[in-house]
């Protein structure tokens, strides 16, 4: 991605959904893992899933973003299909079953959206950013992770849910 303003704003949209997963995994596997409670302990299991969901609906965002232009005339394919978002794109993938089943793999997808932020912290430290691009980054870090624990109960609802209706019927 080049350096211009409108690429910035687009790895800011993209860092919106995905940058905090990695801070979530790291805390959901070190606390609730050896969790005493059998469904808390399950809790790390549905990490995929709801780094899916967080892929769902940054998928939506980009249906949402495309639709007012839907002329094939009025799309620019180099901004279209850019690396970030493709990648983004490629979470939809932990919806399957057997990939889901080792959540290490969500984590080590996302470390490409949290390298940005590293980055930018980095640069940020040796003057080579302006504290403006940190504010940035640090509301986007909170709405992140407030998106992405957001998604993490709302599958394990959802999963505690199904068992539920599932065991009374």
């Amino acid at each position: 991605m080049d350096d211009s303003f409108f690429s910035y704003l687009e790895r800011l949209q993209i860092m919106g959904f995905f940058v905090a997963y990695p801070i979530v995994y790291l805390f959901v596997k070190s606390f609730f893992s050896g969790a005493k409670n059998e469904r808390i302990s399950q809790l790390p299991f549905f990490l995929s899933y709801a780094y899916a969901l967080v892929g769902t609906l940054y998928v939506g965002l980009l249906i949402r973003d495309l639709y007012p232009f839907s002329s094939v005339l009025q799309n620019d394919s180099s901004n279209l299909f850019s690396f970030l978002k493709i990648w983004g794109l490629l979470s939809l993938i932990f919806w399957i079953p057997k990939i889901a089943k080792q959540p290490v793999f969500s984590l080590l997808h996302s470390l490409i959206f949290f390298y940005f932020l590293v980055k930018d912290l980095l640069f940020f430290t040796i003057k080579l950013r302006d504290e403006t691009v940190i504010k940035n980054d640090m509301r986007v870090f909170t709405d992140s992770l407030l998106l992405n624990i957001i998604s993490l109960f709302f599958i394990f609802l959802i999963a505690l849910l199904y068992r539920w209706v599932k065991k009374t019927t």
